[in-house]
Order: C-alpha cells, then sequence, then structure tokens
C-alpha cells in the first residue's frame, strides 16, 4: 500500500490529508497546539476521530530530561486508552541514539528516524525483526507544506502508521506560522546501526 500525505494547512497547527495514488482519500488528521501543553494530535476517517495522541500527565515536560519516557497515549474517540508513543533511547551517551517507540494493541513497534541527504529522510518502522513500513520525506519543502510518500506492507498497519506520521511531522517540522517558498534540508545520519534500518529494496514490496 502507498499513501501520500500532504500537509494543508501551516497555521496554528496542522492538518493533512491521506491519500492513495489514485486521490482516494483515507484519513484526514490534525495537530492543534496548547497553550502551556502538549499538542491535540487526531487522525480522522470520514470526518470521524478513529485515533488520538493526547497526554494525560499533569506535567507533560517532567520526564523530558530521561533517556526513556513516555510521549502520549493513543486514545480511542470513546476515551479508551488502546497504546502509548515513547522516546527512547540506545546506547552510550555519545555514540548512541534515539527512536520511538509504539504500543498499540499489544503490538510494539519501533521507528527509526534516518537521514539519506539528498536521497531524502526515511522513517523506517519495525515490528519486531520485520519492517512493516516506511515514511519517505524528500528533502525539499514548498510554501511550508510538506509532503510525504507512505509505504506500508499490509494494510492492516495503515491507521497507527498515519497517526504517528502526523505526529513526526509536528515533532520535526513544526514550522508553523513561518512563510517560505522553498526550503532544503539534507540530513545525514552517521550512526551505523541507525542506518542499517532503512532498506531502500523495501518500497518494492509496498505496491
Amino acid at each position: 500500500m502507498i499513501i501520500n500525505m500532504n500537509q494543508t494547512r501551516t497555521f496554528g497547527g496542522a492538518d493533512f490529508v491521506f491519500s492513495t495514488i489514485d486521490n482516494y482519500v483515507i484519513y484526514t488528521s490534525e495537530v492543534r497546539l496548547a497553550i502551556m501543553g502538549m499538542p491535540r494530535i487526531t487522525l480522522i476517517k470520514n470526518n470521524e476521530p478513529v485515533l488520538l495522541l493526547r497526554n494525560k500527565d499533569k506535567n507533560p515536560f517532567s520526564q523530558a530530561f530521561k533517556r526513556n519516557y513516555k510521549l502520549f497515549d493513543i486514545i480511542k474517540p470513546d476515551g479508551e486508552t488502546c497504546g502509548k508513543l515513547s522516546h527512547r533511547f540506545v546506547g552510550k551517551f555519545l555514540s548512541g541514539y534515539t527512536y520511538e517507540e509504539i504500543t498499540f494493541n499489544s503490538e510494539v513497534y519501533n521507528c527509526y528516524d534516518v537521514g539519506m541527504g539528498k536521497e531524502g529522510t526515511f522513517v523506517c518502522i519495525y515490528s519486531g525483526d520485520e519492517q512493516i513500513a516506511m515514511i519517505e520525506k524528500p528533502p525539499v519543502v514548498y510554501d511550508n507544506k510538506d509532503f510525504y510518500k507512505i509505504y506500508i506492507k499490509d494494510d492492516r498497519h495503515a491507521e497507527i502508521v498515519c497517526l504517528f506520521a502526523t505526529y513526526y511531522d509536528h515533532s520535526t517540522a513544526g514550522n508553523y506560522n513561518e512563510i517560505t517558498t522553498k526550503e532544503i534540508n539534507y540530513r545525514y545520519t552517521t550512526n551505523k546501526e541507525l542506518k542499517s534500518k532503512y532498506n531502500p529494496l523495501f518500497k518494492e514490496l509496498c505496491n
């Protein structure tokens, strides 16, 4: 499964549209900012929320200096908590790397952010030792509206991957309210273990 993720709003937050290559809209999503608090991130289908990222902690910044800490709870529209999104650090201080861990409906996904220079940036998502998805971001952005191409090996992972992609844009490219016509950003990952998570042939498994 291949999904195009297009940003449609950049002022005061963000809106995104997720569509197939023949322009069928699967999901939309939104990021809404809070004063002195964590953002509210929502994945939407047919104008109805399907998954939400919310931080229930009274002090959302209390864990920010730990090696491993929870970022958000994953919540269903009825209020049931069905998972969490966490920040992880592995290795020694100067030679380690960070990644995000998703626990969702008893499955665990690890999300590795790999910069490949002019090729772009790739978030490689694994369940155990198996790669199940990849989020690709080109190095060039026009009008401050980010574009991603998402490759998913099994459609059943689409919901959680699209929710995470919305969070990823907020955490790495949430330049809200800026006015730019063209921005170029080449990112290079040098950590060999982290870089090995990127498999350029993975796309071929998702057609």
